[in-house]
């Protein structure tokens, strides 16, 4: 069986009073002149849309935003979302596929991708069948105009967020070449990606890899360009940050997580002083026990193979409860008053949603938005993207934008109101995992994933 994950429950701690930080002007909309926020996590998560994961939660709860329980498809007509299975289905959702299921706005192209013949995309999630994430989205704010900033993948979506480019990489995931040690998808793995020439525009295979100033980093020659990280920011602004996943990528454990670490990437990072922001999955727990949570956090899933990451063919249920013991150690541990949760998944899935993207943009995914602060029950219809979630940092902190895309994003700041009564804390209760996702995931272990 895979690994299980660490619950992390803590003593109960009430809010208390924080310390209160200065709102910096480019927060819009606050009305309040101090923001007691001092930590920001991001609990990144695997392959999922809007509809798939809150549409029900929307309908049941008559929600304002925009959900729905049908779907489109090639001749015209449209078919229930039937429920979804615990085991996530396994769809392809390389770029070419979400391009294929937005099929120029019409949002009916679903079928054509491959996994989905059968309709098996064209499914959503009751609110019991993602409890934890449910509670929160109910005690907290979510958006219903979250979309991913590229039509792309997780390799994509992971450097796109941390870097908001895609440094001319296409976006679609690593492939393995013969003779390769699969350690990984970033520098020190030996894979390489189609990369588009700025000049030229040919497209050719690279390295994965973001060379460092130097142009050091990549396993062989490399005509891609160093760009800084949101990491370089915030260092530069004296923020603290990390990374917590898995550390290390060790063939003979089969530790695929690592490939979604985010920081091996850039060579940078991966060969340089940060890579100490880099922690294993406990660390996390530790820190929030003790109340060491650096600034800005992200949350990689957990596991040898990720298997809390809800990625297709793993199971729904068991990343939730690992979604909700991460949250609890939070607000049952000493940064309980001062810490804002973005929980958000990089990509479609590639599950239905029935939103036409803004041009350019991918799929609509789901975004909750958990803080003492977050208006309860509240539904953002202002269109964000990752880019936000890095504003929303960057106005609070004071740390500088990367580029154009995060400065002139919308910082999410309508979902909170400072001046409130913080909310209670998460009271988190395991859900049981069914016995034939656990068989499944004993017998089909992970392997690795090229969408």
């Amino acid at each position: 069986m895979r690994n299980g994950y660490k619950a992390g429950l803590l003593g109960l701690v009430a809010f208390g009073a924080a310390t209160l930080l200065l709102i910096p002007s480019g927060v819009s909309g606050a009305g309040a002149t101090a923001i007691p926020v001092q930590h920001v996590v991001v609990i990144l998560q695997e392959n999922h849309s809007f509809d798939n994961v809150l549409g029900q939660l929307c309908i049941q709860d008559h929600r304002d935003c925009n959900a729905a329980s049908s779907g489109k498809i090639l001749n015209g007509s449209t078919i229930p979302l039937a429920r979804a299975t615990d085991i996530v289905a396994n769809i392809n959702h390389v770029q070419k596929s979400q391009i294929d299921a937005i099929d120029g706005g019409k949002m009916d192209g679903f079928e054509k991708i491959n996994g989905c013949q059968q309709n098996q995309c064209y499914v959503q999630y009751d609110p019991t069948q993602i409890p934890a994430l449910a509670a929160l989205a109910r005690s907290g704010a979510i958006s219903d105009n979250f979309f991913s900033r590229d039509i792309v993948p997780s390799w994509g979506g992971h450097l796109d967020f941390f870097a908001q480019t895609l440094d001319g990489f296409i976006g679609n995931n690593p492939q393995k070449k013969a003779g390769t040690t699969l350690l990984g998808w970033g520098c020190d793995s030996g894979l390489d990606v189609q990369w588009r020439d700025p000049v030229t525009h040919k497209i050719s295979y690279v390295p994965t890899c973001v060379p460092d100033k130097l142009g050091h980093g990549p396993y062989r020659s490399s005509p891609v360009k160093y760009v800084p990280t949101f990491g370089d920011n915030l260092d530069a602004a004296g923020k603290s940050w990390g990374i917590y996943g898995v550390t290390k990528a060790d063939k003979g454990s089969k530790l695929f997580g690592y490939r979604w670490m985010i920081c091996p990437m850039f060579a940078e990072c991966l060969n340089g002083p940060q890579a100490n922001n880099m922690h294993e999955a406990t660390q996390f727990f530790t820190d929030a026990k003790n109340g060491t949570l650096p600034a800005f956090s992200i949350l990689i899933p957990n596991g040898a193979s990720g298997a809390t990451s809800q990625h297709n063919n793993d199971s729904m249920i068991y990343g939730d409860n690992y979604i909700g013991s991460e949250v609890s150690a939070i607000q049952h541990g000493p940064d309980a008053a001062t810490t804002t949760i973005f929980i958000y998944y990089d990509d479609c899935g590639c599950f239905y949603d029935h939103v036409v993207p803004p041009a350019g943009m991918g799929l609509r995914l789901p975004l909750v938005i958990v803080s003492p602060y977050a208006k309860a029950g509240y539904t953002d219809h202002t269109i964000a993207t990752n880019s936000s979630i890095l504003a929303y940092t960057e106005h609070l902190f004071n740390v500088a934008p990367l580029n154009q895309q995060d400065a002139t994003a919308y910082d999410l700041s309508n979902s909170f109101n400072y001046a409130q009564t913080p909310t209670k804390a998460f009271q988190f209760h395991p859900a049981t995992v069914p016995t034939t996702s656990l068989t499944y995931l004993k017998t089909h272990p992970a392997q690795p994933d090229d969408t």
